[in-house]
């Protein structure tokens, strides 16, 4: 060849090219002539290095994982490629290093797959293999991003909550009692959240939520359930957010994981589950009752004090139904509480709904309220104890408003009745010589009493009124005594009889102490029909009716304003007494013996008559055999014997002979004496002896007298 500079170039391919490289062209510079220049050929069969790379299929990130593990074979030759491994022995098992790689070097010339024996931890296997060739193109370095999915789980949580599913009843003497039995029930509309417990890290190393970050929030269904969505491996609580009204809200952290069950399992599943308690009810019914201090002007003094004893219910005003079944009847009785301390407190569980609380019992001594206080226990809140305070005045739902507001206690009324009886006074009549006609005709107007309690201490004092009524008024249940202490005026026998009253809410009876007669009852159940003054006097409605009628055309503004006003007066219940105590009249005897003054010789058939201190002629009769006089019924009074025809013989005395009648049942015993009729000479002695006798008499009875008033005087200064 000439000299200078030649390339020489390859122009063919030996066979199997695809296993070789093409040689490079080489310059060959000639400068000699005859000059033997050797070049070397190699051809060199076609290599290239791999690298494959586990990657997260989301984040594209290397999976952080030195045991996944795969195979690769030469689909050319069938054969797999192998390798040694850490004690040299041959192994067609590739694990991926730390940063989830694997490098094989000088892979040669040809086509391959590879396929994952073992995923990395937390992620699925690959299904499919992955194909590549080698071929020279790549520059000596093939880079294989194989991408596997995360496993992933969710979650299942079950709800439930107390629920009323059944009423057991008792009877009572109250009626029937209906208590409620609660059981765990599917719960709806419980809302969770979902909180990462510990750190959630792929094996990409991505943080997908860190300690204490909300994964999601989820609420349960008509079966009180949620299943959430897809989660990442990992630790997990759920803590609950929010309940139905009346289910309390627990604070607990329920944890769980999403664990990894294996290459194979691309979705795994926990189940959890989680109780409420339906909410206790605490209804506090605030009760003060009267009771009794003592009397002052006959007027009962009352004061009010705590409850003790008192049987409230708690009523259900719609019922209870439980899938198309009635439990309990509209207005069942639900709940019994009895006072302490001024309080009846109903607790436990009730279902939601209205209900009211009515008096049971108010014992012996008060009277029964019929008034019924509502109560809603339909919860607003969440809270463990729903609280409702009773007043007379209204109900405090949890505390709202109770110190902003005035609260007056339900107040149990004392049993209070009046005890209203009739005082008529026996009179005389003088029927002129005839005697006396005794009527009970006047009212006891004036009169007084005394009553006494069951220790037999007064307690009342009263004066019967214009209307002859005496009232003890404000009686309550339990035993008095009373009497007469005192006669409208002293010419009549003061009732020494002892009554006494028993008094109950259902009757009031009136006994005479002594003989235990019942004298009255009456039944303290019926409420007297009511009337106006007005009515009062309707005998004379039609002749004040005309006259107004008359006057109308003429009144004034000011009278029509006051006919208004007693149109509206008050209806009042008329006073009926319930029984009628009598005064007797005193009445005493008076007996009249006649004799003979010289010798004692009673003396017959002698006119006499009974004159009252006016001078009327009471009763005229005459001596009868034994020369006596006499007459019974005599009212309290002075009263003259006066002979008016003398005994056949003896000589008329006309002479008034006075007697007086102080005490019932008296008896006053008379005497007068008549001279024998004589010559006008003896005559004439005696009637001077006559005149001296009778002066005698009337200067002793003077006497008497002034020593019955003197005393009585005296008697008088003493008592004052």
């Amino acid at each position: 060849m000439a000299n200078g500079m030649i390339i020489i170039c390859k122009n063919n391919q030996p066979s199997k090219t695809y296993l070789l490289l093409s040689v490079a062209d080489m310059l060959v510079d000639i400068t000699e002539d005859g000059q033997i220049i050797e070049l070397t050929a190699t051809d060199k069969v076609i290599r290239e290095d791999v690298k494959l790379i586990k990657k997260d299929d989301e984040s594209h990130l290397n999976i952080l994982s030195k045991d996944a593990q795969f195979e690769i074979k030469n689909l050319q030759t069938g054969l797999k490629i192998t390798q040694k491994d850490a004690l040299g022995n041959e192994t067609s098992i590739f694990t991926t290093n730390e940063k989830g790689e694997i490098l094989l070097s000088k892979l040669p010339y040809g086509h391959y797959e590879i396929s994952e024996v073992k995923a990395p931890w937390g992620y699925l296997q690959l299904t499919k293999p992955v194909g590549f060739f080698v071929d020279g193109t790549h520059n000596g370095l093939i880079t294989i991003d194989i991408t596997n999915k995360q496993a992933k789980g969710t979650v299942t949580m079950t709800k439930t909550g107390e629920t009323a599913i059944s009423v057991e009843t008792k009877e009572t003497e109250y009626g029937n009692l209906h208590l409620f039995n609660f059981a765990q029930k599917p719960l709806k509309d419980v809302t969770f959240d979902i909180f990462a417990r510990k750190n959630i890290v792929s094996g990409d190393g991505k943080v997908h939520h860190k300690a204490g970050d909300l994964v999601t929030t989820l609420t349960t269904d008509e079966l009180g359930q949620f299943t959430s969505e897809a989660l990442y491996i990992g630790s997990y609580f759920a803590k609950e957010k929010s309940a139905p009204n009346g289910f309390i809200i627990k604070e607990d952290e329920i944890d769980f994981t999403i664990d990894y069950e294996g290459q194979n399992v691309p979705l795994t599943s926990s189940s959890i589950s989680a109780e409420n308690n339906w909410n206790k009810v605490k209804v506090i019914v605030n009760k003060e009752d009267e009771n009794l201090v003592g009397y002052e002007d006959n007027a009962a003094v009352i004061e009010t004090i705590p409850s003790e004893g008192k049987v409230f219910g708690l009523f259900m005003r719609e019922g209870f139904e439980k899938d198309g079944d009635v439990l309990v009847p509209e207005n069942g009785l639900v709940g019994i509480a009895t006072t302490k301390e001024g309080q009846a407190i109903f607790e436990g569980q009730y279902p939601e709904g209205d209900y009211y609380a009515k008096e049971l019992n108010a014992g012996n001594d008060h009277v029964i309220s019929e008034k019924e206080y509502p109560v809603s226990l339909t919860p607003t809140d969440n809270r463990e104890e729903q609280e409702s305070n009773i007043f007379d005045n209204g109900t405090f739902q949890n505390n709202q408003n109770f110190n902003r507001m005035a609260r007056y206690p339900i107040v149990n009324k004392l049993f209070l009745t009046d005890v209203p009886f009739e005082k008529i006074n026996e009179t005389s009549k003088l029927e002129e010589k005839t005697g006396y006609k005794f009527e009970f005709n006047e009212l006891g107007e004036g009169a007084e009493f005394e009553l006494r309690n069951s220790e037999q201490e007064p307690i009342q004092h009263l004066v019967i009124d214009e209307n002859g009524i005496g009232i003890w008024k404000d009686l309550v249940v339990g035993t008095y005594f009373f009497n007469e202490t005192k006669t409208s005026n002293d010419s009549l026998v003061l009732d020494k009889t002892v009554y006494r009253i028993e008094v109950t809410q259902e009757t009031t009876k009136i006994f005479d102490n002594e003989t235990g007669t019942l004298i009255v009852e009456k039944d303290n159940t019926v409420t007297p029909e009511l009337e106006t003054e007005s009515e009062k006097e309707d005998t004379e409605t039609t002749e004040e009716s005309e006259e107004v009628a008359t006057t109308t055309e003429e009144s004034t503004d000011v009278e029509t304003e006051e006919s208004t006003n007693e149109s509206e007066e008050e209806a009042v219940a008329p006073v009926e007494p319930l029984f009628t105590i009598k005064n007797k009249a005193i009445r005493g005897s008076a007996e009249l013996e006649k004799s003979d003054v010289s010798d004692g010789k009673l003396l017959p058939d002698t006119g006499i008559r009974i004159t009252d201190e006016h001078g009327k002629v009471v009763v005229e009769g005459r001596t009868d055999s034994n020369g006596k006089f006499t007459f019974d019924e005599l009212p309290k009074g002075k009263y003259n014997f006066q002979e008016f025809d003398a005994p056949k013989g003896y000589l008329i005395d006309t002479t008034p002979v006075p007697f007086e009648i102080k005490e019932d049942g008296e008896i006053i015993k008379c005497q007068m004496t008549n001279v024998k009729q004589v010559d006008k000479l003896r005559q004439t002695k005696a009637e001077n002896t006559n005149r001296l006798i009778s002066v005698a008499v009337l200067v002793l009875a003077a006497c008497s007298l002034s020593l019955v008033v003197i005393y009585y005087r005296k008697e008088s200064f003493n008592q004052n």
